[in-house]
């Protein structure tokens, strides 16, 4: 899975432009929530379903739960895995991809725990990248 968080990162785009995520391959537990004390909804996410944060929803806290490598298109039942294909808008890191090329969410999933969602998103810039991302391959 992947730990509960927000797509609040320079690299994950400054804009109110919504972010799009295709699934492929076997199904997951897609949990979601607007605030820490919401109420946590699910979703089963199968092979070939797309989610689409956008307007409000832009900034919204998310996590994958489980991994349901038994439940999976034919072709995979050999070697199951999950892939998440994510498309955003973020012309400002063009040019600036080594800065991304390593993401570790223990060393760069950080300053979650105190971000408030912006009551504009739309002057949200995001947070800046964590220096060692650059080279970071551990």
């Amino acid at each position: 899975g992947l730990v509960w968080h927000r797509d609040i990162y320079e690299n994950d785009g400054r804009s109110d432009h919504p972010v799009v995520n295709l699934c492929v391959g076997s199904s997951c537990l897609f949990g979601f929530n607007h605030n820490e004390n919401d109420p946590e909804r699910v979703v089963k996410l199968n092979s070939g379903d797309v989610l689409l944060f956008g307007g409000p929803c832009r900034l919204i806290r998310h996590s994958v739960l489980e991994v349901l490598l038994e439940e999976c298109p034919a072709w995979m039942k050999e070697s199951p895995v999950r892939f998440s294909f994510t498309f955003r808008d973020s012309p400002e890191v063009l040019g600036r991809e080594a800065e991304f090329k390593y993401f570790r969410v223990k060393q760069h999933l950080v300053g979650q725990e105190d971000f408030a969602v912006p009551t504009d998103p739309k002057t949200f810039r995001g947070l800046p990248s964590v220096a060692t991302q650059s080279n970071s391959r551990k």
